[in-house]
């Protein structure tokens, strides 16, 4: 999908790893991103668990909605 030029447009990463012998723990990741494309890298949460990581990925989507306004 590409967006026109002047369209809104933000970066999510979402780093996964895996820590320990525990596959049921071992989960963890990394959320960097930014809300413009041309702002600085930052992290934006940590997660051990498919559930945080889907919890913090849909925060950083409200903030990204949320500043489409202002």
């Amino acid at each position: 999908m590409t967006h026109p030029p002047a369209s809104p447009a933000g970066v999510l990463i979402i780093r996964v790893w895996a820590e320990g012998d525990d596959p049921t723990h071992a989960l963890r990741a990394r959320l960097v991103g930014r809300h413009a494309v041309d702002d600085e890298d930052s992290v934006v949460g940590a997660a051990a668990s498919i559930d945080e990581v889907v919890n913090e990925t849909r925060h950083w989507l409200e903030q990204f909605v949320a500043g489409l306004g202002s």
